[in-house]
């Protein structure tokens, strides 16, 4: 298992190595649209919601690799608030593909995201390395992804979940798959479930090859009632 902070000493220990970040956003990405695909028909509305960081960065990747989907990609923020170069290089890289975005400034925005009609929701909007309650306007778009009908898949950790104890300061997305990678998170497999959920372990290097194997049971617990984590998958560059 992977805490936070041992989570940032990989991605930075892949870099030394000679493995570069964008190549890691890369694969993390591809791992994510596998998991869609594995839940969602091809013919299936996916509507990713991504924050302005490495996670949302993530899932600008996944949308490539699902451009066979009705996709929307909706950024939580402006273009110019992307906080990393390769992030910003990923969200570019939608423009050039003339991709479906959407930049959500305001609640107002999220309200008009027709979450309800999506046949899936990846939330992308904050990752391992951030704590305590969420923001605006993250925390009005957690509401709002968990009030839709639709099945929800998070990128690394259900945002608003501490990825070191698995509780939540306040509103958290609920998820029903979990994408996280290189290791299982201690949030995702030390919590308390009402009801135990299989976290299976996907090691993906570049070449694309992978390997699947079950390692727990467990699932993500909330300060509030949630719905269950089916599956994580645990997703890693070498």
């Amino acid at each position: 298992m992977l805490t936070a902070d041992r989570m940032a000493a990989v991605d930075a220990n892949a870099a030394a190595l000679g493995v570069p970040r964008k190549q890691l956003m890369e694969s993390s990405g591809n791992a994510v649209a596998q998991v869609v695909r594995d839940h969602v028909d091809p013919d299936g509305r996916v509507v990713l919601v991504c924050g302005r960081g490495n996670n949302g960065g993530d899932a600008f990747v996944a949308a490539r690799f699902l451009a066979g989907y009705a996709t929307e990609t909706v950024l939580l923020g402006e273009p110019e608030q992307i906080g990393t170069e390769i992030a910003r290089e990923n969200w570019a890289a939608l423009q050039d593909a003339e991709l479906p975005t959407t930049v959500a400034s305001d609640t107002t925005d999220i309200d008009e995201l027709g979450l309800d009609s999506a046949d899936c929701v990846v939330d992308a909007m904050l990752g391992t390395g951030v704590t305590g309650a969420l923001r605006e306007p993250e925390a009005s778009t957690a509401r709002a992804i968990n009030a839709a009908d639709t099945q929800v898949i998070s990128v690394d950790v259900p945002s608003g979940v501490d990825a070191d104890t698995g509780t939540a300061a306040g509103v958290a997305v609920d998820a029903d798959h979990v994408v996280t990678f290189h290791d299982t998170k201690p949030g995702l497999a030390n919590s308390t479930p009402k009801s135990p959920s299989r976290i299976s372990a996907s090691r993906r290097p570049p070449s694309g090859s992978s390997a699947r194997v079950t390692s727990s049971r467990a699932a993500c617990s909330r300060a509030t009632e949630t719905r269950r984590v089916t599956r994580a998958t645990t997703a890693s560059c070498w």
